[in-house]
């Protein structure tokens, strides 16, 4: 299976809503495709770390990601920041991707039994 880079496609209009009163919304980004666990995970390490000033949290749903802010916001200022850093976790998961390839390539060859003399049975008692 080919790993194909998450992006985000597009705010969702008709998924985004306002949140209590003022400028606040849930906004929804589609994604061009579902995450798997493990880029989730790298893509919220590297959230984690990451620093600017009107940073949000972001949440998953299948292919998309949501965070509550004004529209504005979003367009402005968080979208360039999630763009960084969801290009860095592609990066870093193909890294993991290739790296798990290798490990899981040197395991079959090493652990090859080909090579190895078939188990002996014992011989049956003799009364």
């Amino acid at each position: 299976m080919r790993f194909e880079d998450i992006r985000i496609v597009e705010i969702d209009a008709e998924a985004s809503r306002p949140v209590g009163t003022g400028e606040r919304h849930l906004v929804v980004l589609r994604l061009s495709g579902t995450p798997t666990p493990q880029w989730k995970e790298m893509f919220a390490n590297a959230w984690r770390v990451h620093s600017y000033r009107r940073k949000r949290d972001v949440h998953f749903l299948l292919a998309t990601m949501e965070m509550v802010s004004s529209i504005d916001d979003v367009v402005a200022h968080h979208l360039p920041e999630l763009r960084k850093v969801i290009a860095a976790t592609n990066d870093a998961y193909r890294r993991y991707l290739e790296e798990d390839r290798m490990l899981h390539g040197r395991s079959t060859e090493v652990s090859g039994s080909a090579d190895l003399p078939p188990p002996t049975r014992p011989k049956p008692a003799r009364d």
